[in-house]
């Protein structure tokens, strides 16, 4: 899906900034989940689409995030950390929380805040966090860590959008809270 996004350089700043937080955390009591989008899923039907628009329509052309292929599989760097990510399993949609177990495998695991990372700004960030909330959860979303089709999308929603039901850090914001106050 990189075709559709403005600057497709701008996914490989998020992705690296994810992987930073990630690296950084990795080794403190938090639960890291994966919540891929995935077509085509062995293990559920496919969700109905009625005429997919946009990015559902191009991922519909391509073939992309389908079962069993590279762009539906957890990136190496992902993979690497084994039992520390939890993989979501049967995402079809754009709310991660949608006919799929996140949300009790977060209530499961005490999880009360959730730190949210990904693409597509307007898309599955905004549903899944909008769903998070309604759900209970206290949600942050990571400007830094997003992608959206273009950067005024990104900067429009982190200014107007999530503040309406979400917090809004960078990922270097959210570490220094993570690890607390420093010890003199």
């Amino acid at each position: 899906l990189r075709g559709m996004i403005e600057t497709p350089e701008r996914i490989d700043a998020a992705f690296a900034a994810t992987m930073r937080l990630i690296r950084e955390v990795v080794e403190l009591p938090l639960q890291i989940f994966s919540t891929p989008l995935v077509f085509d899923f062995p293990t559920a039907p496919s969700k109905p689409t009625i005429r997919p628009r946009g990015m559902l329509a191009a991922i519909q052309e391509t073939g992309a995030l389908k079962y069993g292929t590279w762009g539906a599989s957890l990136v190496p760097e992902l993979e690497v950390l084994g039992d520390r990510v939890t993989t979501v399993g049967n995402r079809q949609g754009y709310n991660a929380f949608d006919e799929t177990e996140l949300g009790s495998m977060l209530l499961a695991g005490g999880v009360r805040r959730l730190l949210i990372s990904g693409m597509s700004t307007s898309m599955c960030i905004d549903a899944t966090g909008r769903a998070a909330v309604e759900r209970g959860f206290d949600v942050v979303i990571l400007s830094d860590c997003i992608v959206g089709r273009t950067a005024v999308e990104d900067s429009t929603y982190c200014a107007t959008v999530f503040p309406l039901y979400a917090e809004t850090v960078t990922s270097t914001e959210a570490l220094e809270r993570l690890r607390g106050p420093a010890v003199a």
